[in-house]
């Protein structure tokens, strides 16, 4: 049978780490005959991709690699279309960082106001891709790495019913590891459960050799505890262990303080892309050069293989997602979007119900009001109503009032309103 990928925003410098494990072993590890690269920017699509192509051949795979700047030529007869698209590139996430910053609140891509304008630029995009994929590929899956995943994960989900869509992130390939470095055990023998948002998610539940451990753990030595990261009363007190992101939420003042120091990352992102894109130009390079591991990012491949290969029923797992959770965790609305544990096999896509005595009350209490902040930003983006945005901003932990609020929102309006015509 034909199967065919197509890479929606395949200009991005990532795309060679993408298709890094479809290319193993000649192309056998994820079974597929074409490979179809799209991006509006020709440019990049022309370098990035013809780096691709070249290390296709390097590697004897036999799947076809073609570029095309046409969404509906891309998408058409495809079985999996990954989007991975940055609406306004790094310079519209310049904005997104420094804006915020002025008025004294957190700049960042995936949360806080440059999460909701990322957010607003990108839902509307997908949903486009999702409209062609149900008129081009009926039955194709949409896999979602664009950022912010869950948000705008739920936001194509409601504008179009019946896509088969997953909201994607690398980052849940490690959880396991970091715990099992903790213990001191072979990572084999352990297994986490984890909930909450996409960048907003904590591991609740920690079992070895299938035995619950988590009390015992939060109760065990600081020093392995410390191997995690983070303030050992800080975990012991919420009986969890954070992600990465939540350093902006318990650690706002010193977050701040940090950011203001300089330089962005986006300044940071803009310099390594242009290192790369030189690199990816030159005609005899033909595998991913080092540089790219200044872009940070490592695991996309793994991850996406990991999902398609459960998917074509090669090996079907259990692993987090930005999944419609459709009751499996009380007290959220069927259409929202949380990250959970979920099963992926052929048949589709199972969140695991999660019963509610599980959760602990801080994971719940700061879930349930980001998932609002998120559900207001998806209205917002999908009517372009300045009202519904406006609620979505004070609605954000990390806007600091209704005043500070009320400026960001117009001051982004305005930096970013090339990219935002549902916005009159």
């Amino acid at each position: 049978m034909s199967v065919k990928i197509a890479v929606i925003g395949a200009g991005s410098v990532y795309t060679p780490e993408l298709v890094t494990e479809f290319f193993k072993d000649g192309g056998r590890l994820v079974k597929f005959d074409r490979l179809t690269l799209m991006d509006i920017d020709e440019r990049r699509l022309r370098i990035v991709g013809g780096l691709t192509q070249r290390m296709a051949r390097r590697q004897g795979v036999p799947a076809t690699v073609e570029l095309t700047t046409s969404l509906r030529e891309a998408v058409r007869g495809a079985k999996f279309v990954i989007t991975q698209m940055r609406v306004g590139g790094n310079r519209a996430r310049y904005l997104d960082e420094t804006i915020p910053l002025r008025h004294g609140a957190i700049g960042q891509e995936t949360t806080g106001a440059g999460g909701m304008f990322k957010a607003l630029r990108t839902i509307p995009p997908l949903v486009a891709v999702a409209r062609a994929i149900k008129r081009d590929a009926p039955g194709a899956w949409m896999l979602n790495f664009a950022n912010p995943s869950g948000i705008v994960t739920e936001g194509v989900l409601k504008a179009v019913p019946g896509v088969k869509m997953l909201g994607i992130c690398s980052a849940q390939v490690g959880r396991p590891w970091w715990v099992a470095h903790a213990l001191g055990v072979n990572v084999k023998r352990i297994r986490v459960k984890s909930a909450g948002l996409n960048h907003l998610s904590w591991i609740y539940k920690i079992l070895v050799d299938g035995r619950d451990v988590t009390e015992r753990f939060f109760k065990g030595p600081a020093a392995k505890l410390k191997r995690l990261g983070w303030p050992v009363e800080l975990m012991r007190s919420i009986r969890m262990v954070p992600i990465s992101y939540l350093n902006y939420f318990y650690f706002t003042d010193a977050m701040l303080k940090h950011q203001r120091k300089g330089p962005q990352r986006s300044q940071q992102v803009l310099k390594i892309e242009k290192i790369l894109l030189r690199r990816y130009a030159d005609r005899t390079l033909d595998v991913p050069p080092k540089e790219l591991s200044l872009r940070g990012g490592s695991g996309y491949s793994v991850t996406m293989t990991t999902v398609m290969k459960a998917l074509t029923g090669e090996k079907p797992c259990v692993i987090p997602m930005n999944v419609q959770i459709r009751g499996a965790v009380e007290g959220f609305a069927r259409d929202q979007v949380l990250e959970i544990d979920s099963r992926i096999k052929p048949s589709g896509v199972t969140p695991l119900p999660i019963p509610l005595r599980d959760l602990p009350p801080h994971l719940l209490g700061l879930t349930h009001r980001v998932k609002a902040y998120e559900t207001l930003t998806v209205e917002a983006a999908l009517t372009g109503s300045y009202r519904v945005a406006l609620a979505a901003m004070i609605t954000n932990p990390l806007v600091p009032s209704y005043a500070v609020g009320k400026k960001l929102l117009d001051e982004l309006l305005v930096a970013h309103r090339k990219h935002l015509p549902q916005f009159k």
